[in-house]
């Protein structure tokens, strides 16, 4: 029941993020329109991005390396923070 609130909270940044990568240049510099949706898909952003810059593949490998390892971390502290609790009261691990 409060998981909904929880994730538009926590995924309206990405959100916003990702409405502006679609954007045109002149509908990001209009401080007139709004930030949560955009009147046409522009690809410019990503086009120039994959043509003009020599480093865009390593900064992509960058991010998904970064991505991969902060989730594994996250998942094995979580797991084990998890699962302390129930091994103390001695019911044994979550999953059996």
């Amino acid at each position: 029941m409060a998981l909904p609130p929880y994730l538009a909270f926590a995924l309206l940044p990405f959100y916003i993020l990702f409405i502006t990568s679609l954007k045109s240049r002149q509908e990001i510099a209009n401080l007139g329109n709004s930030p949560f949706w955009t009147s046409g898909i522009a690809t410019e952003n990503y086009t120039y991005l994959a043509t003009h810059t020599g480093y865009f593949e390593h900064w992509m490998i960058n991010t998904l390396i970064v991505t991969v390892v902060s989730t594994i971390i996250s998942v094995a502290v979580v797991w084990t923070l998890g699962t302390t609790p129930c091994s103390i009261c001695g019911r044994g691990p979550i999953l059996r």
